[in-house]
């Protein structure tokens, strides 16, 4: 992920003929790990009443072969949020 500040994570909900029930858009810097209640909206973002996904959320650090030593570079800065959701994933 080129930039993590602006990436987002979109669930959707659809029925068998492809009809789309709800969905909800979140930031993947917002996300924290565990059991989580996700409200979904409307097709225009509205709020619905009642209907939710229950979500266990893993936060995990994918490097491809190759680029490691760049993730060694950006956790070394303590100020970067790669160095926090590094400590997050160690835990």
């Amino acid at each position: 992920m080129v930039l993590p500040d602006l990436a987002v994570l979109r669930f959707g909900v659809y029925d068998e003929n492809g009809k789309l029930l709800g969905q909800r858009i979140l930031p993947l810097d917002g996300l924290q790990a565990g059991y989580r209640h996700i409200s979904l909206r409307t097709e225009a973002n509205f709020p619905m009443a009642l209907p939710m996904l229950f979500c266990n959320i893993e936060l995990k650090i994918y490097v491809p072969d190759g680029l490691g030593g760049i993730l060694l570079l950006s956790s070394s800065c303590t100020s970067t949020p790669y160095h926090q959701l590094a400590a997050i994933v160690e835990c």
